[in-house]
């Protein structure tokens, strides 16, 4: 069955989607302004939203590099449905969905203040629970926050000049894993040097990665542009910034003699850059290049970016192996995804030309070989550009993906 798409054109990107209990989508949509987006996915329709709080001198057209300033960082749902958003004016707000006569709203639930933690220059990239419920938080200089469940008491911990430029991973054991500009480090929640501290975030170890020195065309900082994806059996992956950049898996427990177990060189010196998450499947990560992406006008015009997506297993013996690299596919800033009931790889593509036309791509690719399967025409122009917003699968068996111009729904089922 040909793949079928439709558009919720909304004039603005809805840069982060997460999905409720109800199949619904939840999205933080920039319309200008920052607003929390309640959408019915299957009539592709907004059943409500609410525009979300903001410092006044944050008016004005927003763009990739001020997307924090403008509506916050990231968000998640907790696992009762309610939408945990941390804002631009330096709060961690809680939303649900209320329901009267009818008419579904957004309602502010509890509110935390971070502002003696975060400041306007600095601002919140991301926030995330642990496994145990308490909310940990960080800043783009280096601050390393907890607001803890039990008394709701913040601590952080502040790295040596060094930024945070992408979110964090956690696992069960309590361990955070955050990557700065510099190196790669594991936290755990441990006692204070002060009685009266309690348990604030502590370094369990640290590990410099290779790095070039500078902020490549594709990047947002001058380091690694991955958020830490962990794998089985105690792992975590990252992309460095090297030239060319190297796959780097780490052991995520701690070792005397030292964490990184392997890595391996992808793409070509000179044209290698990855902003975005790696996929981790058993002992297999999918990594892909985003050289060239500097902004908007980097794929406009029927102008695109370095092509590459590529696969690394880790071997028994402890070592990173290529085992493909597709050097064709582009795909200039797109979070991928796998699906383990398709065995593809998705991702969002985008060709050269013809001409000045911009083809923008929901591109399906074989896990195993690296080949593509199918390649569906999303849309044209400016509007379907993705601008580093991420590619969802829902359990419906749809696809996402976040666009400039608002959300990009793809079916191969009938609906």
């Amino acid at each position: 069955m040909t793949p079928r798409v439709k558009s919720l054109l909304l004039g603005g990107e809805c840069a982060s989607i997460t999905f409720d209990s109800k199949g619904r989508i939840v999205a933080i949509c920039l319309l200008n302004e920052a607003y929390l987006t309640l959408v019915n996915p299957k009539k592709m329709s907004v059943i409500t939203r609410l525009k979300l709080p903001k410092p006044p001198e944050a008016a004005g057209a927003i763009t990739a590099n001020d997307y924090t300033q403008i509506a916050g960082s990231y968000f998640y749902l907790d696992n009762r449905d309610r939408a945990v958003v941390t804002t631009s004016t330096n709060e961690l707000i809680t939303y649900r969905v209320r329901t009267s006569n009818g008419k579904k709203t957004w309602n502010k639930v509890k509110e935390v203040d971070l502002s003696s933690y975060v400041t306007d220059d600095y601002p919140i990239q991301s926030a995330l629970p642990d496994f145990m419920g308490n909310i940990w938080f960080v800043t783009h200089n280096g601050g390393v926050g907890v607001v803890r469940k039990d008394d709701g008491e913040i601590r952080q911990y502040v790295m040596d000049d060094e930024v945070i430029g992408n979110s964090f991973a956690m696992d069960e054991d309590g361990g955070v894993y955050i990557v700065s500009t510099k190196a790669m480090y594991r936290f755990d929640l441990a006692a204070g040097a002060d009685e009266a501290d309690g348990l604030v975030p502590t370094v369990t170890w640290r590990e410099e990665y290779e790095n070039a020195g500078e902020m490549k065309p594709g990047q947002k900082s001058a380091g690694s542009g991955t958020t830490p994806t962990l794998m089985t059996r105690n792992r975590v992956a990252i992309v460095d910034n090297a030239d060319p950049e190297n796959v780097v898996v780490y052991h995520t427990k701690p070792r005397l003699n030292g964490q990184e177990i392997c890595s391996a060189p992808v793409f070509s010196k000179g044209a290698s850059a990855t902003e975005n998450s790696l996929i981790a499947i058993g002992d297999s990560l999918i990594v892909e290049n985003n050289y060239g992406y500097a902004s908007l006008a980097s794929t406009q015009a029927g102008r695109t970016t370095t092509p590459g997506i590529a696969r690394i297993d880790v071997t028994k013996a402890g070592t990173c192996r290529n085992v493909w690299t597709n050097s064709e596919v582009i795909a200039p800033s797109v979070v991928p995804k796998f699906s383990a009931e398709t065995g593809l790889i998705y991702t969002y593509t985008k060709p050269k030309g013809p001409g000045a036309v911009d083809r923008w791509y929901w591109t399906a690719m074989d896990y195993r070989t690296g080949k593509v399967v199918y390649s569906q025409l999303a849309g044209t122009g400016i509007a379907f550009n993705n601008n580093y917003a991420s590619l969802y699968l829902s359990s419906s068996g749809m696809g996402f993906v976040g666009v400039t111009g608002g959300i990009v729904r793809i079916s191969d089922r009938p609906r």
